[in-house]
This record gives structure tokens, sequence and C-alpha cells, in this order.
């Protein structure tokens, strides 16, 4: 789990995260959904991130460990040694569904965990692995980064196709159901 909704678990975890991207409604369902993977499904958090102060002062951009965030700081993308761990776990992978960018990746200075992360994904083509890809902003990191065709599937839904794979109807879907 990278990217702002890292941090929202990464809080829910009692880990202070600075001045970081948190949805703060969000807390309890992280705590619970840590709660009920413990011991059944290892959840992966970044390592280390990338921060500024703001994504206007790209001046002092400094990686910390995660567990080292200054107050007055912001992360805004995976570190170096965080891509490396994901990628390792995505070219081991038979399968990838990729929901949302690993940092604010339309600034040049905080685009490197995402390009990472489209690189290593869209070079399973060649594997045979399924990518699946979901949401607008993953969608403009492919635009960015990569092509559609280095991906089994793409689709700017990301909200609708996580809410798919939890086992929720779609109204779309039970439309043509119907």
């Amino acid at each position: 789990i990278g990217g702002g909704m890292a941090f929202t678990f990464l809080k829910a975890r009692g880990v202070e995260i600075g001045n970081s991207l948190v949805d703060s409604t969000m807390i309890n369902k992280a705590k619970n959904i840590l709660n009920r993977a413990r011991g059944k499904i290892n959840l992966l958090f970044p390592t280390d991130v990338v921060c500024a102060k703001t994504t206007d002062n790209t001046n002092n951009i400094k990686v910390y460990n995660i567990n080292d965030i200054p107050t007055n700081i912001r992360g805004l993308d995976i570190g170096p040694n965080t891509i490396k761990q994901f990628s390792e776990i995505i070219s081991k992978s038979g399968t990838i569904f990729w929901n949302g960018p690993m940092g604010v990746f339309e600034i040049e200075s905080f685009h490197h965990g995402t390009k990472g992360i489209a690189n290593i994904i869209s070079d399973l083509i060649d594997r045979n692995v399924t990518t699946i890809v979901g949401g607008g902003d993953s969608v403009a990191a492919i635009n960015q980064f990569s092509s559609f065709d280095k991906f089994s599937h793409v689709s700017s839904g990301g909200g609708a196709s996580l809410e798919l794979l939890t086992g929720n109807p779609l109204p779309s879907i039970y439309a043509l159901e119907l």
C-alpha cells in the first residue's frame, strides 16, 4: 500500500506521519482492516518516503525512514528502498491489481515511485502476468510513463473496481443483468 492511502493506514498503526495526507474519516476502517489482516495477509507499507514541506518547495527534498518523518514535513512519494521492495514482490506475482499512484507523480520531483511501479508492472506483460489497473490517476500515470498495451486491462473506474472486488454490486452491472 503506497501513496496517500498508505499514510491513513500508517496513522492507524500509530506511526507519526508528519504533515502527510491522511483521510481521518477512514482511520477506524483502516484499523479494522489491519486487525482482520493480522496473521492472515501480509500488508506491505513504505519503509521510506520522499518528503518536502510542500509540493511547491522542491529545493529541500529529502528521503526519510517511515518512522522518522518530521512533524512539519509531508510524504510525497515512496522512497528508493520502497520502490525496490515493492518491485521485487510485484515481479514475483501472477496477478497485479494497481489502484492509485505512489506519490504526487504530476511533479517530476515526486514521480519516481509511480514511474518505477508503472515500469515494473508494464514489464510483466511479456511473462503473461495479468495486470489490471483501475483509477483515473493511475490511467494518467500510464499515459505519462508507459502505454496501455503493456497492461491486461485499464479502467478509469478505480473506486468502482475496488467495490467490485469487495463483492459489492455495481449499479450499472446490476442494470445490465436485469
